[in-house]
């Protein structure tokens, strides 16, 4: 299940400030393998919805949230997680090189217990995504094999969405 944060759960509540207001609550370092995972999917889920997303400083790099006054750390250098540096920055360009469909394409979702579907539709085409929030594979039942892959997380596919992944995909 989601369970992130209870209010988050709910797609009205999805938004940037839901997205910060938990990250700066829990530390993926202090949590298991899992939490890591989610905050991947979270963090692809803030790139598909409308608006433009906000990092915080040192996010992008695996520094941790916490309430003040130890939300002020200097940044972590030579000490980055690039693994989740690489992620963002994977998620930048794939904004930019669909900013015709993001910009200002209008949006819906599709949620079950363990699977997000999410639809950014414009003029210029659509864009999809599949987050897939369980430990089993997930094989999406419309056809969209034939769909540009423009991201994914884990061993995901057009075909078949990994355990705890996403796919992002441009009709």
């Amino acid at each position: 299940a989601w369970h992130l944060e209870i209010p988050w759960e709910k797609p009205n509540y999805c938004d940037t400030y839901g997205f910060r207001k938990w990250e700066s609550e829990h530390s993926y370092r202090q949590f298991p393998e899992i939490t890591r995972k989610r905050f991947f999917l979270a963090s692809t889920i803030e790139y598909i919805m409308p608006g433009i997303p906000v990092i915080y400083y040192g996010t992008e790099v695996g520094m941790s949230g916490q309430k003040d006054p130890f939300c002020r750390c200097p940044y972590p250098w030579g000490y980055e997680d690039l693994v989740l540096r690489n992620h963002f920055v994977k998620l930048g360009k794939m904004k930019l090189e669909n900013n015709d469909i993001l910009a200002r394409g209008e949006w819906d979702w599709q949620v079950t217990p363990t699977t997000l579907k999410m639809y950014r539709r414009s003029e210029a085409g659509t864009i999809g995504l599949i987050v897939n929030n369980s430990p089993n594979d997930f094989y999406p039942n419309e056809n969209i094999s034939n769909y540009k892959e423009v991201f994914f997380i884990g061993e995901s596919s057009v075909n078949k969405v990994a355990p705890y992944g996403a796919i992002i995909y441009r009709v």
